[in-house]
């Protein structure tokens, strides 16, 4: 995402457990996702970039580190609909098969 926001221009954009936001209710991690201040997403939507892009959200419905609001955000501002992955946690998979038809 940041690759996109910053011009680049890649086809296909896959987002897993990916969080929308600074995590401040998890402390320990909360910094692991910086946004770019002086990007604001919900605009950035509009750029004619967008709309080329391929974009698909995964996440699990009992991730306990990002929440599945998370994905839902990302879902609703992309406009597609996440994939949820039932009882999968923070989808730490030795093998992801439901990834490789969007590969």
């Amino acid at each position: 995402m940041h690759y996109l926001l910053q011009g680049g221009f890649p086809c296909k954009i896959i987002l897993v457990a990916t969080p929308f936001a600074p995590l401040e209710e998890i402390p320990e991690i909360g910094n692991f996702f910086e946004p770019l201040p002086h990007l604001d997403y919900s605009k950035a939507t509009h750029k004619e970039s967008f709309n080329r892009v391929k974009f698909v959200v995964f996440h699990s419905d009992d991730d306990p580190y990002v929440p599945l609001r998370h994905g839902k955000g990302w879902g609703k501002m992309l406009k597609v609909d996440p994939i949820i992955l039932h009882n999968e946690r923070h989808i730490n998979l030795p093998e992801f098969p439901e990834i490789l038809e969007y590969l």
